[in-house]
């Protein structure tokens, strides 16, 4: 006989609390984006993901990604720059 049920359900209640606003470094945006997904997965699998949750995941989400495109955009700006001056190319 096979019963299927929630088994980590009593011990992850109030697991859309842990959902976090990404920020910082790259590190750091990581390590608070990279959760939130299992978090979503994990809510929507359950069946306990409600639409404000949805909308708050994805928020961070938005907000986690942009911030990585941002610093990536300055690197690479930086990394042209230095390697202009190391290397010695002629202005364009």
């Amino acid at each position: 006989m096979w019963t299927k049920g929630d088994l980590l359900g009593p011990s992850v209640n109030g697991l859309d609390k842990l959902i976090r606003m990404p920020y910082g470094c790259g590190e750091q945006n990581m390590l608070n984006f990279a959760p939130n997904i299992y978090i979503m997965k994990y809510l929507e699998t359950a069946d306990q993901m409600t639409a404000d949750i949805a909308d708050k995941s994805q928020r961070y989400m938005m907000a986690g990604t942009f911030q990585l495109l941002r610093m990536l955009s300055q690197f690479a700006l930086i990394s042209d720059y230095v390697l202009c001056i190391y290397v010695r190319l002629p202005d364009k």
